[in-house]
């Protein structure tokens, strides 16, 4: 006897994920992309401070310029950590 979860046949296929994604956002009443979902977890990591290696291993990236494409706001935590250097005058 197969398994079921929630009406569903595991020992069948899914089809397309894009079909897959259309009746999970459906069933959910979401209106994202799931790329939005990649993007927003990959930013969301890079802004607590998560290193640089981790999330390209997390996203399964080797180039570091498709980690700059995902994690735009890391540029926030970047001015953040400039402007925790302490205030110097000048002489």
């Amino acid at each position: 006897m197969a398994t079921k979860v929630w009406g569903l046949d595991l020992t069948k296929p899914i089809g397309s994920m894009k079909s897959a994604w259309t009746t999970c956002r459906k069933t959910a009443g979401v209106s994202c992309r799931l790329h939005d979902l990649r993007h927003t977890f990959i930013s969301e990591l890079g802004g607590v401070g998560v290193s640089e290696s981790t999330l390209k291993a997390i996203a399964g990236w080797m180039s570091a310029k498709m980690l700059e494409r995902y994690s735009h706001t890391r540029n926030q935590s970047k001015r953040d950590a400039v402007n925790k250097l302490p205030r110097r005058r000048p002489k």
